[in-house]
């Protein structure tokens, strides 16, 4: 032990004695500190063999005795880390509203729009797995389907927008419409042909019931989105 190993002299075990409630073991050694006796004593616990207490006795008429008591081992220890040592906790991503999680259709239509911005199997996650699309044809009704740049929603990304929500039943399954009416003109609604677009604020997600879960049917926009529920 490094704490009994200092100076030269072997320690001698006096006896035992309680201390503070605590059994204890004494110990002693007597040794030369710069010519000048000096005689230790030290209260051992008997358990954990900590230290309890010493006391060091210098000079041979023990004119300077200087005692010190340990730290209670036994006693809960508070330890206060600083800020800036915490790992920094990551913000959790934001929880998307998925058919198999949510019973709003509202909510997610929405969860919907976003992942347009990804790729076409983050939108696929909206269909039913009986109606899985196989191209954005299946998901934008034509004549939308059939240009390039028909499923493009990223300009009304960060722009503020109002939701209406219908809803309605056809053929005994419970439909949803969800209007999406953006502040600006920031969606881009192709026309016949591929270098003519129409600049619009309007888009709709059509939603079912028919396995318990509301599922996406298709997405359309501005003056395409005609075609509404059955009530």
């Amino acid at each position: 032990m490094t704490f009994l190993g200092t100076q030269g002299q072997d320690w001698t075990l006096v006896g035992a004695q309680s201390l503070e409630g605590k059994q204890a073991y004494v110990i002693e050694r007597t040794y030369e500190d710069e010519t000048l006796q000096t005689t230790e004593t030290l209260w051992i616990e008997a358990a954990m063999f900590l230290p309890l207490k010493s006391v060091v006795v210098y000079g041979q008429d023990e004119t300077t005795e200087n005692e010190t008591v340990y730290a209670d081992f036994g006693a809960p220890v508070d330890v206060q880390v600083p800020p800036e040592a915490l790992v920094p906790t990551p913000t959790p991503e934001p929880t998307r509203a998925l058919p198999m999680t949510s019973d709003s259709p509202t909510a997610i239509a929405e969860s919907f729009m976003a992942a347009m911005e990804g790729d076409f199997e983050a939108v696929s996650e909206y269909f039913a797995l009986d109606r899985q699309p196989e191209s954005w044809r299946d998901v934008f009704p034509p004549p939308l389907s059939s240009i390039p740049g028909a499923g493009d929603v990223t300009g009304c990304l960060g722009i503020d927008y109002q939701v209406v929500e219908r809803r309605g039943q056809s053929g005994g399954v419970e439909r949803a419409q969800v209007n999406f009416v953006f502040a600006t003109d920031c969606l881009r609604m192709p026309l016949w042909s591929e270098d003519q677009f129409q600049s619009n604020s309007l888009a709709r997600v059509f939603l079912d019931n028919a396995t318990g879960y509301w599922y996406v049917s298709r997405a359309c926009y501005g003056l395409s989105a005609n075609r509404g529920i059955r009530r």
